[in-house]
């Protein structure tokens, strides 16, 4: 009894707490609410809206060679263009032949929700095929698409003739998820193989290697999965030291002393061939570790967020060390919570390159392994870079082999950067299910923006900004209803940054939907970002616009007078692409507009996407710099570097012409846009007093606490000021455009600098 009655005491106070510090998270009011109809009213949705009897619809593959997007859905496979959904889609309708259902309904399993052919594979197979997989009413199989070589092609059809079985590729229920990557020709799928679901594996099947698995039925190494994310993520410059990592959640196997699921990340070498007398045709260095979210609270106490719901991996210039943002949600009955954390690879490889977790036997403690360590180090890949001369995971002795067999789990915890969420959510209706980050430059500096699905149909637009003490202020800048009948969100993704079009006086608009990727990547970093290469040339015979790609080319070859006008490589507008049962939206990453008509309603907004160009809350654009921004009171340190617009000159001499360097565009180019240098903030002087900005009181824009904008208090004392009103942060600090500079209802334009804008 009285360790009952110690037990129950913890308990209380465990939950207890728990609703108290759940109160420091509770509701976030959001700047800008809209529903589905107002989203709709706004232009920047557009709702795949071809009536298919049809559900389930998941963005599976994302192809910006090609401009297509790939969606599987029960029965169907679909194409869509990734700049309008609506535009030309490529449909294929491949249903369970009639037999199957009927057999899958005899089995007990459901008619519309189970008994169908739910896509959840899409992979690319090479530069004209897509490998897709379905459910196959509980009988998983697969089959080749063929989608054309060129985006123009306009080709898309299944090839009967290669059918073939989804065992080890596909699970057989829909409702189990099925994570997938094609590496050289072999597909790595963590998927369940039988009927019953009871035999989960990370599968490598197709290829040239052996086919492999994990160990089967062992539930150290996986006890009832749940797959979330399968990533290639390498190690080193040396490629036998890549790795694929596997996110998941899984049973507790220490259960009831231990929360019910943990979350995880594992992790395979790509050349692993099995034992040789163990495990044979199974992973002979798969490792997991726990991958912990939880807020920290007094005396230790920790509320943990224990269900990995989704992953976003956020490439960086180092390919070997991308950003990893997860959505975990609490999984206790009384606690209810969503939150998001970021992890870094270093932590996560240190970790794995610690100590491994060991149990004497069942009544044990899992404790740090202390023994003796076999060589090479379990986990270790063959021929990478510390064991260059053992080319198989064949060779490794068998004491490596059976230690890897027992010890599969690390002793350390993966745990988030600075030891706390990004996000979190408790007290609320619903929970986090997606997550998708986008890096922007705004006009003080670079912000990640996150975007969060619901369960209830919503996607929440986030920033987090830094305060003292390794605090951090969030910001829910918007909330809306992306379909008119609400669903969890199931997948979200986000178009990449490349270039829309080339503009040059003289030649119009040139394009670039069709160029070649490598082209934009040559055009936006040669020489930099001069041009006149032969690189133009050949992007410009890709070209849609004939006449203007002609004309241009002409200039560059010969000489024209015009040549010495900039050409400008206007990036395209990124969307958000989103599903759910009920179907696919694609919507722009901001609506600046709807945050109000004045200069303090744009800015209070501290949307790092707007800014304030004198006359509306627009888009934020680094080649042209604006007045107003997300609030610098708001982001302490100096800003990370920008990059450079991209803006060029035509070359005078031909198309190997020399250029001067990066040129800005000249004051008539611009003068419909008015480009103010930024201040910094700075509190109400003399002569001005603090008032509340000209906020619209309304649903979609609510009212802030925040402080207002200083005003002038006399006709002529106090600081002067551009704007008729300085836009103010948290601090009560104003910023106000140079004297010197026209006012909102000045015209024309002033010149532009060529100094960079200061804080």
């Amino acid at each position: 009894m009285p360790v009952v009655g110690v037990l129950l005491w913890a308990t209380l106070l465990t939950l207890g707490w728990r609703a108290a510090h759940a109160k420091d998270h509770g509701f976030a009011t959001p700047r800008v609410q809209l529903s589905f109809k107002e989203l709709k009213a706004t232009g920047t949705a557009h709702f795949f809206n071809f009536l298919l009897n049809s559900s389930d619809y998941r963005i599976l593959l994302k192809d910006e060679d090609h401009d297509r997007m790939y969606v599987g859905s029960k029965d169907y496979v679909l194409s869509l263009d990734l700049h309008d959904i609506n535009r030309e889609p490529l449909i294929i309708h491949w249903p369970a032949s009639q037999q199957r259902i009927e057999e899958c309904i005899l089995s007990g399993k459901n008619s519309n929700g189970e008994c169908g052919n739910f896509i959840r594979l899409i992979q690319p197979w090479n530069r004209t095929h897509l490998y897709v997989c379905g459910t196959g009413a509980y009988n998983p199989i697969c089959a080749f698409v063929n989608r054309g070589r060129k985006a123009q092609d306009y080709i898309f059809y299944l090839e009967p003739d290669k059918l073939e079985s989804g065992k080890g590729k596909c699970s057989y229920d829909p409702k189990v998820d099925t994570v997938s990557a094609l590496i050289n020709e072999e597909l790595y799928a963590g998927v369940y193989i039988d009927f019953m679901g009871t035999d989960a594996a990370i599968f490598r099947t197709m290829g040239k290697q052996t086919a492999m698995r994990t160990d089967q039925y062992n539930s150290r190494w996986l006890n009832d999965p749940a797959f979330v994310r399968a990533q290639l993520i390498p190690d080193s410059s040396e490629r036998n030291d890549d790795k694929l990592y596997f996110f998941f959640r899984e049973k507790s196997a220490d259960a009831p002393l231990s929360p019910g699921v943990y979350s995880r990340i594992g992790r395979i070498c790509l050349n692993d061939d099995g034992g040789h007398c163990c495990l044979v045709n199974k992973w002979s260095t798969f490792l997991k570790a726990r991958l912990v979210c939880s807020v920290p609270g007094p005396d230790g106490i920790e509320t943990h967020f224990d269900e990995l719901q989704d992953v976003f991996i956020q490439q960086t210039q180092d390919t070997k060390n991308p950003i990893i943002y997860a959505v975990f949600s609490a999984s206790g009955s009384v606690f209810k919570g969503s939150a998001v954390c970021v992890y870094s690879m270093a932590d996560i490889r240190m970790v794995f390159n610690g100590p491994f977790a060991h149990k004497e036997g069942p009544n044990y403690q899992w404790m740090p392994y202390t023994g003796k360590m076999p060589y090479p180090r379990p986990g270790t890949c063959p021929g990478g870079t510390f064991t260059p001369s053992m080319k198989s995971t064949k060779d490794y002795p068998d004491e490596v082999i059976n230690f890897m067999r027992a010890h599969p789990l690390m002793y350390h915890a993966v745990y988030p950067t600075h030891r706390q969420p990004l996000v979190v959510r408790t007290n609320v209706n619903y929970r986090f299910t997606t997550v998708a980050v986008d890096q922007v430059d705004a006009a003080d500096g670079r912000y990640e923006v996150l975007f969060l699905g619901t369960d209830r149909g919503t996607v929440q637009k986030v920033i987090v900004l830094p305060r003292d003490d390794m605090e951090t202020e969030e910001l829910m800048l918007e909330e809306i209803e992306v379909f008119k009948v609400p669903a969890p969100i199931k997948t979200m993704t986000i178009s990449s940054k490349r270039v829309s079009h080339a503009t040059w006086q003289g030649a119009g608009q040139i394009p670039s939907r069709s160029w070649p990727r490598r082209c934009l990547a040559s055009l936006q970093h040669q020489s930099g970002g001069h041009v006149g290469g032969p690189g133009w040339l050949w992007c410009l015979s890709w070209s849609q616009n004939r006449e203007a790609a002609a004309h241009f080319a002409g200039s560059l070859q010969g000489g024209d007078k015009t040549a010495s006008h900039p050409v400008l490589l206007v990036p395209q507008q990124q969307q958000l692409y989103v599903s759910s049962a009920v179907g696919v939206t694609h919507l722009a990453l901001h609506r600046c507009d709807v945050y109000g008509e004045a200069c303090a309603d744009c800015c209070l907004a501290r949307d790092p996407y707007c800014a304030w160009d004198g006359n509306a809350c627009t888009r934020y654009s680094a080649s042209s710099k604006r007045y107003g921004g997300p609030g610098e009171s708001g982001r302490e340190g100096p800003p990370r570097p920008q990059a450079p617009p991209l803006t060029a000159r035509l070359p005078t001499g031909g198309a190997g012409g020399k250029t001067s360097g990066m040129a800005t565009p000249s004051a008539s180019a611009e003068a419909t846009t008015p480009t103010l240098t930024r201040t910094q903030w700075r509190p109400c002087s003399t002569g001005w007093r603090a008032a509340p900005p000209s906020w619209s009181a309304s649903p979609a824009r609510p009212r802030p606490a925040s402080s207002g904008c200083c005003r002038r208090t006399t006709a002529t004392g106090g600081k002067s000021c551009g704007w008729k009103a300085g836009c103010c942060g948290r601090s009560r600090a104003c910023c106000c455009a140079p004297s010197s500079l026209p006012t909102a209802a000045s015209t024309p334009a002033p010149p532009p600098r060529t100094t960079s804008s200061t804080r």
